[in-house]
């Protein structure tokens, strides 16, 4: 087995943790800018300029002789490579395609090279490559449409008490179930919380007191559905939500209302990515963060900039699903909707069926 290692999935916060753990081990710890080479995701250089700079690293014997270590550290561009056959349009589909190229055919011995980064397919040749010669580990994120979902995330949790030497009662682990929902990216920060002010064996009660619930995570369930513009998983979801709601009726009101908010969102995310010249979401909370106070002026009301780097990559990312015509007829059509559930004989349940329908079809036109 050659010494390549790719760690991807949908779970940011095992991807994190997990390749962080793998490359500590293959350099034992060193910080040695020689025996470590790091490629991310930045404003100063496009995605397939990345992956260039990481090939001809990979081809390029260590300085002072004997293995290195690189690294292209949690990428958001993974989820772009293309099986197609013409590989020349796209040059980010291109330089993934050299890379996997190169992994497959001629990879050095004396080179350790980690991938992380959520989304990349089996179905395509990096991954496949990354398998046939080396290792992947694939964390997949839980689902809130899943029946087993707050199994999964139990299982996530106790992973992280374990790594952390922490110990929890049933009952605290089902009460961090209900705080996180399947935001498990918030998992390693609760559990920080508890260790500085519970140490390492708290009590439920101080479990309940310093970490704070969780309500609108089945809202998201619909919303990041909807944002997928996934018809089949929306569907899904109004059945598993409603299905498992003492008040259906008022749920579908708080879902129309969280989905405004949701689509709001996604369109100040669309005019700063079109205004700034981000081609993708992921690059959107580096290219804010480097703005200057001049260019940040007419946008200061924008609501990105009260969004942590995380939540600012997801909208993004959903944004790039739909043109800003799109957008703006979302949001009407939400707005109708609204006015609907308090004035019309129609259910509730059909206002949203149709509603979600109608913003996740293609080709709309406002």
């Amino acid at each position: 087995m050659k010494p390549v290692y790719l760690v991807t999935g949908s779970d940011w916060s095992a991807i994190r943790g997990e390749a962080a753990k793998v490359v500590g081990q293959l350099t034992g710890g060193s910080d040695d800018a020689f025996a470590l080479e790091v490629y991310k995701e930045s404003d100063d250089k496009n995605p397939e300029e990345i992956v260039s700079d990481l090939l001809s690293s990979l081809k390029t014997p260590s300085f002072l002789g004997g293995s290195k270590t690189v690294w292209l550290q949690h990428v958001g561009f993974l989820a772009s490579e293309s099986t197609a056959r013409d590989k020349k349009k796209d040059p980010l589909v291109a330089a993934l395609a050299q890379l996997a190229a190169f992994i497959a055919d001629a990879y050095p011995d004396d080179i350790q090279l980690v991938i992380s980064g959520a989304g990349a397919s089996p179905a395509k040749p990096l991954y496949k490559a990354c398998s046939s010669v080396g290792k992947v580990l694939q964390f997949t994120k839980p689902d809130l449409r899943q029946r087993n979902w707050r199994r999964d995330v139990q299982l996530v949790i106790r992973r992280e008490l374990d790594n952390r030497g922490m110990v929890l009662s049933p009952a605290s682990v089902d009460y961090l179930v209900e705080v996180v929902g399947v935001d498990t990216e918030r998992i390693a920060c609760e559990i920080e919380k508890l260790i500085c002010y519970a140490g390492e064996r708290p009590t439920y009660d101080e479990v309940a007191t310093i970490c704070v619930g969780n309500r609108e995570a089945v809202f998201y369930a619909l919303s990041n559905a909807v944002g997928e513009r996934n018809i089949a998983a929306v569907f899904k979801t109004i059945s598993q939500i409603l299905g498992h709601s003492r008040d259906p009726e008022n749920l579908v009101v708080g879902q129309v209302r969280f989905l405004a908010r949701f689509f709001t969102e996604l369109l100040h995310a669309k005019v700063l990515m079109s205004v700034f010249g981000v081609r993708y979401g992921m690059q959107l909370p580096d290219r804010l963060e480097h703005l200057s106070s001049d260019e940040r002026g007419p946008y200061t009301n924008n609501l990105m900039f009260t969004k942590k780097a995380g939540q600012m990559k997801m909208i993004a990312k959903q944004a790039e699903r739909f043109t800003g015509q799109e957008l703006v007829h979302a949001i009407n059509l939400l707005a109708d909707a609204d006015r609907r559930l308090v004035s019309s004989n129609l259910s509730n349940r059909l206002i949203l069926e149709k509603l979600t329908l109608e913003i996740c079809s293609r080709g709309v036109r406002a």
